[in-house]
């Protein structure tokens, strides 16, 4: 059995679109919590920018970074949960940010065809991103780019600013790289510890106010919490400690953690599978509130996508008529 990492803490919303649960769900992101998922599970994800959805009611991270997003099977789908959910909350100011003229209260007006595409160009990172790319995802990549190019659209190559700053060698995604000063882990730590206690000290029917609170509280039921390494399986790091996240989506986290600091949208679709069949993901970004253009992009190229290889098969679960009801031998 090949156990696969759903990569990120939305990482149950992609999955359940992706087994065919649900048509559409939602996701919360800081730093690539939807993109992740999308990616590695074969669906469409959309990070929008911060403040375009409300994260009324979360439970924060970081009110810099935080966004709540949609994961669907196809950008269709996509677009009408996005539709669903943006709008301005008098509970959350970010939304009060964005320009009215930036916000639509139906997405579906800027899916297009693979005929927008010709005359488009494309920025691709090179340096630590699409150089770092493992041989079998990079010819998966590669054959879209020569798809893109068929359709009449140029690949320009190009590097993020500042990449040999903020990006380790090798490009490994790590959002604690870099000076304190200049680390994003630090403005998160800061904003999680501000936003954890103010969520806590309006909840009702609890006694657990403060992240201290809840801290004595992991330290005092041990067994069932895991407050430290080795107190519980499921928690084998403890949940006292800070721990990086995997980096098992590297290559794909590396270039959206420089629009995560800044707050900007990315949307990514399925564009095939590796060497062990695990999806990928191609992502898009844009500037702020620029969320109509990602659309138009990324609907031109899943129909470009489909025109190209066709439907893509319908996911469906193996052995689901096994029974695996565990059979204890019978002792003399």
């Amino acid at each position: 059995m090949t156990i696969i990492p759903t990569v990120g803490s939305s990482g149950g919303s992609a999955v359940a679109v992706s087994a065919n649960m649900v048509p559409v769900s939602l996701g919360t992101e800081t730093d690539t919590s939807v993109i992740g998922p999308a990616s590695i599970n074969g669906v469409v994800g959309i990070k929008p920018t911060v403040g375009l959805t409300s994260r009324s009611g979360v439970i924060p991270i970081s009110e810099n970074l935080d966004t709540v997003g949609v994961f669907g099977r196809n950008m269709l789908d996509a677009c009408i949960a996005l539709s669903a959910i943006v709008g301005i909350d008098e509970h959350d100011p970010a939304t009060s940010l964005c320009p009215s003229e930036s916000r639509t209260d139906d997405y579906r007006c800027f899916l297009t065809t693979k005929r927008s595409l010709k005359g488009a160009r494309f920025g691709l990172p090179i340096n630590r991103c699409w150089d770092e790319v493992p041989d079998d995802i990079r010819a998966a990549g590669a054959a879209v780019l020569d798809a893109l190019k068929r359709s009449g659209a140029t690949i320009v190559d190009t590097d993020f600013p500042c990449w040999h700053e903020r990006i380790p060698s090798g490009g490994n995604w790590d959002w604690e790289f870099g000076p304190p000063s200049e680390s994003e882990f630090t403005v998160v730590q800061v904003d999680a510890y501000k936003g954890i206690n103010a969520y806590l000290a309006q909840c009702s029917g609890t006694k657990i106010k403060t992240l201290e609170d809840v801290v004595a509280y992991n330290q005092a039921n041990r067994g069932t919490e895991g407050a430290f390494p080795g107190d519980h399986a499921a928690f084998a790091s403890g949940q006292l400690k800070q721990v990086s996240v995997d980096r098992s989506c590297d290559v794909g986290k590396i270039c959206v953690q420089f629009l995560t600091p800044a707050g900007y949208p990315i949307i990514t679709i399925p564009v095939g599978v590796d060497s062990k069949g695990i999806p990928i993901g191609l992502s898009l970004h844009q500037t702020a509130w620029k969320e109509p253009e990602l659309v138009k992009w990324a609907s031109a190229i899943e129909d470009m996508m489909l025109s190209e290889y066709g439907q893509r098969k319908t996911p469906s679960y193996r052995n689901y008529m096994a029974k695996n009801i565990p059979i204890l031998p019978v002792s003399d």
